[in-house]
């Protein structure tokens, strides 16, 4: 196939580009826009093998020449967007981001974030979305797969013929797709985040490249259209729930495949307004989503609109001024080192100079939340875990997720007797369970079930993040049913399954949690510039937002003598405004769970209902 530029890819590249773009400002728009990165590695898989083997072919591939190509086309925009987020980190960002932002900088620039970002994850992870540089965990992907991609090419080429590669290479895309979904049903963070399970979808384009041309105009026509629509739903037909990769993961690379293979010189992506996005499709790649995570953590509020236009300003001055430019002389070698080595001294502390007042906002969220989270550390335990008891000696049984765990700290220090089945992110009920380690959420309801029948008489107390109520276990049953009506079904369930217990069931309302991470945004205030010009903005209150949950909750316990219902958020709320604040301490650690602080206004208001 011609080496020429091509307006179909380049097409691809802009639709890939604003599929990404709008699902990270709102999923709700376009539910499964992640797939434009798969586009992405499909077209990367097809450029590079069409490199490879041309001057493979032509007796000049030269391995220092391939990877300097490849780091002139990506690290000086990348050193660019680094620096930027410091000197912005630097001045408005506290300790504990600030040295995430240098972490996160020296991952990126040296193509390993994917690694960082995998061992970040976890449930009690920072969110995602508030993470600087998540997006260039793909980045990082695809520069290990240039790292190896020649030497797989050239290996098989040497031993086999280059007429045997494309066969090796359909054999290799194959294997690999299967390793991904092996991977993606035992660790799917592992999976998504990992080179090894996304390579195939890159070695799917190079088998594109070595297949023979279509020479009809109509046949090239026919194959773009359908590639084409088959790529834009496949924006759209899939959820974050989707098992992603996997089998759907085959919808976004074969249809991306067949517009590649159709090369359609007059594509129905020449448009230029089309053609315009390709070609800075890497810079809006780069910058869309520092963007919307400054504008989050400065806490602006910006519509669609706005966050379209500073992205694509941004990202044409950054294809203007560095990216066409592909230079990579000792300037950039210059700025790459500098960059990494302030990355690596701001991951140290976060420059916690910068920043005045108590010690506590000078740690990372992190450590925050591990000193002064209610569930006090207490690890997950599949057994039941004791507190001021034992198991011939107990008051109260403590069942849900980390939203039951957060009043730890509270049972600890007042001495109540409980005994806790509660596991971070589980919500296991009669008919459903939450996806997160489901190997110990799926039996936890049989579990609890069977503890409370051989535990008669106890008071039952269901604490949880009730809104997450996961997946049906019966995957052909109807998944659509409304939240409130799940809980009803299922906390009803519950209700009669443990009938034979004579237990008192208290149902906690979840507390209001908290837009704002307060820890952050009393942090910030400390800052010289945040000081000087009132930057910092932190409020102590919160209007109250009614999800009907706990009316769902307590109509519930209305028709049974021995179910209570306890409304949480009246220990913090009043006059249509809760708490975030109280004694210039904060309530949350994050955006739900209690500080040791909450736990102890809130823990108490709850005690004292069910006594």
């Amino acid at each position: 196939m011609s080496s020429k530029f091509r307006n179909d890819i380049n097409g691809l590249r802009a639709l890939a580009v604003a599929a990404v773009i709008i699902y990270h400002f709102n999923s709700s728009y376009m539910s499964s826009g992640f797939a434009g990165v798969d586009v992405f590695f499909v077209i990367s898989g097809y450029l590079m093998t069409s490199i490879i083997v041309n001057k493979f072919n032509d007796g000049n591939f030269k391995l220092f020449d391939f990877y300097l190509s490849r780091a002139k086309r990506i690290i000086p925009s990348l050193i660019i967007v680094c620096f930027a987020l410091l000197i912005f980190g630097f001045l408005l960002i506290e300790p504990g981001t600030y040295q995430l932002i240098g972490k996160h900088s020296a991952s990126s620039l040296t193509f390993i974030s994917n690694f960082t970002y995998l061992f970040e994850s976890g449930y009690f992870d920072q969110s995602s979305k508030e993470k600087f540089l998540l997006h260039t965990w793909s980045l990082s992907v695809e520069w290990q797969f240039y790292l190896i991609y020649p030497f797989i090419i050239i290996s098989i080429s040497k031993l086999f013929g280059i007429t045997r590669l494309r066969a090796a290479l359909a054999s290799l895309s194959v294997i690999g797709f299967i390793i991904s979904l092996i991977i993606s049903k035992e660790d799917i963070s592992l999976s998504y985040y990992m080179f090894f399970s996304r390579a195939w979808e890159m070695i799917v384009g190079g088998v594109i490249f070595l297949l023979p041309s279509i020479m009809t105009q109509t046949k090239r026509l026919t194959l773009e259209i359908i590639g084409c629509i088959g790529i834009i739903l496949s924006f759209f037909v899939f959820t974050e729930q989707t098992l992603w990769p996997g089998t759907p993961t085959l919808m976004p690379v074969m249809f991306t495949a067949l517009v590649i293979y159709a090369n359609n010189e007059k594509s129905i992506l020449s448009a230029r307004p089309i053609q315009l996005i390709g070609k800075i499709s890497y810079s809006i790649y780069l910058v869309h989503w520092v963007i919307l995570v400054s504008l989050k953590k400065l806490y602006i509020d910006f519509g669609f609109a706005a966050y379209l236009i500073s992205t694509l300003m941004l990202s044409f001055a950054l294809y203007h001024f560095v990216e066409k430019r592909r230079s990579f002389g000792k300037i950039w070698v210059y700025l790459y080192v500098l960059c990494f080595l302030i990355s690596l001294a701001v991951s140290l502390n976060g420059v916690r100079s910068r920043t005045s007042g108590s010690d506590d906002y000078r740690m990372s969220l992190q450590e925050f939340r591990d000193k002064y989270e209610g569930s006090d550390g207490v690890k997950d335990s599949l057994k039941p875990i004791f507190f001021n008891s034992n198991e011939d000696d107990f008051e109260y049984i403590l069942i849900g997720s980390s939203h039951a765990k957060h009043y730890y700290s509270y049972i600890k220090s007042k001495g109540l007797k409980v005994v806790s089945l509660a596991l971070d992110g589980c919500n296991s009920t009669k008919n459903r369970y939450t996806n997160y380690r489901p190997e110990s959420c799926a039996p936890r309801y049989d579990q609890v079930v069977k503890f409370i029948n051989g535990h008669p008489g106890k008071k039952v107390v269901w604490a949880t993040l009730w809104t997450w109520v996961g997946i049906p276990r019966d995957s052909s049953k109807n998944n659509n049913e409304s939240t409130l009506d799940v809980i009803n079904e299922e906390v009803t369930a519950f209700i009669g399954d443990i009938n034979k217990s004579n237990s008192d069931i208290y149902l906690i309302g979840d507390v209001p949690g908290t837009k704002k991470l307060t820890f952050e945004c009393m942090a910030k205030n400390s800052l010289p510039l945040n000081r000087y010009f009132n930057l910092g903005g932190c409020s102590d209150k919160q209007k109250y937002e009614d999800d009907g949950v706990d009316a769902t909750l307590s109509s519930i316990a209305r028709k049974y003598d021995n179910v209570h219902f306890i409304g949480a958020a009246n220990s913090l709320c009043s006059s249509g405004e809760c708490m975030l604040i109280s004694e210039g301490k904060p309530i949350y650690t994050d955006y739900g769970h209690l500080s040791k602080y909450g736990a102890n206004i809130v823990g108490k208001y709850i005690f004292s209902k069910v006594n």
